[in-house]
């Protein structure tokens, strides 16, 4: 899987990186705990897998830590585990802000390989529109051919929230036996 970023949030102010982007089924547990549990998968798909893309890692693992949802000796254990400073948390809001991408990816009835961003982030897919994978070099318009998610950033000691176009496609140039090498675009 390569990702191409065009807006990079989460970088620390000594380079730390906070994304990560993974399987759902392949998360930590203690992760996979934390995030909501979606209640409708949309339209049906065969071989479909979930994927969850942390814009900002840190923010997700201190606002379920000021919540309560993640004890203190698992968030401390995260950020020595990432290398992360803990100096870095005050520049993170205890509000709780919008800052994972869930990804449904599988093939629909006719068997075409799509995807479903849940972009308005209310733990479904069921309302979100399902989209072909787009092909890299034929791409013309990122931003016509994606999925807005509402995502949320820390500006000036403000939460705001901007939608960020994101799209999902196959690397022709790429070949895998499972054919699960995709690329992901998020950016303005």
């Amino acid at each position: 899987m390569s990702i191409d970023l065009e807006l990079t949030e989460g970088l620390g102010p000594k380079g730390n990186f906070f994304q990560s982007i993974n399987r759902l089924d392949k998360l930590d547990s203690t992760i996979r705990l934390l995030l909501p549990n979606y209640k409708l998968k949309g339209e049906e798909l065969a071989d479909a897998t979930e994927y969850v893309f942390m814009v900002d890692k840190l923010q997700f693992l201190f606002q379920n830590y000021v919540t309560g949802k993640l004890p203190k000796l698992s968030f401390l254990k995260e950020v020595a585990r990432n290398n992360w400073n803990i100096k870095d948390t005050i520049t993170l809001s205890k509000d709780p802000m919008n800052v994972v991408i869930r990804i449904l990816v599988g093939k629909n009835a006719n068997g075409k390989e799509i995807y479903i961003v849940d972009g308005n982030q209310d733990g479904s897919f069921g309302d979100d529109v399902a989209r072909p994978f787009a092909n890299w070099s034929a791409i013309s318009n990122k931003i016509a051919e994606s999925s807005p998610v509402k995502l949320d950033f820390l500006a000036g000691g403000k939460v705001v929230t901007k939608e960020i176009p994101v799209v999902l496609g196959k690397d022709p140039t790429v070949y895998t036996i499972a054919a699960q090498c995709f690329w992901f675009v998020c950016g303005l």
